[in-house]
């Protein structure tokens, strides 16, 4: 079973950037979870997560994520999502988060495909992939088609092609 922890260090970061985000939450929700001791996500603690509807759900050290867990994943209402472990992201795991419906932070993404691009430009929350720092032409036209607000800011640069 997965337990929230006392409010810490590791749980102000993801409100304060959440905030930054623009999002509504708050340490009063109690609706945090820091869950950065979590390597690879099982589909039984994905549907355990549930409990944190409306609230900010922090994965900072989970490094392995398949479709089936990003699916449940996606299902509950969280608030905010935030993924920080996962360097690279597979085609179908992309297309499994896409669906979640609020603010998603997959700030540890070093490459993303223009496959998984196009599945994540279709997500309709906030998206932010700060851990990129270069962007192909083919994932950039992917993911102009974002319609949320899109954070690029790991960008040192961005062509205008």
């Amino acid at each position: 079973m997965i337990r929230p922890a006392r409010c810490s260090l590791p749980m102000v970061v993801p409100l304060v950037a959440a905030l930054s985000l623009g999002l509504p939450c708050s340490l009063a929700d109690g609706l945090v979870a820091d869950l950065s001791k979590i390597e690879t996500l099982t589909v039984e603690q994905a549907n355990e997560l549930g409990v944190y509807s409306g609230g900010v759900v922090v994965f900072q050290g989970l490094t392995t994520l398949s479709a089936e867990a990003a699916e449940a994943l996606a299902r509950h209402d969280i608030s905010m999502l935030m993924i920080n472990g996962l360097t690279t992201l597979a085609d179908d795991v992309a297309k499994a988060l896409s669906k979640h419906k609020h603010a998603l932070v997959l700030g540890g993404l070093t490459t993303l495909s223009g496959e998984a691009a196009k599945a994540l430009a279709q997500h309709k929350g906030t998206l932010a992939l700060s851990g990129l720092k270069t962007l192909p032409g083919e994932v950039a036209k992917a993911l102009a088609q974002h319609k949320g607000t899109l954070y690029l800011d790991g960008l040192p640069t961005l062509s205008d092609e």
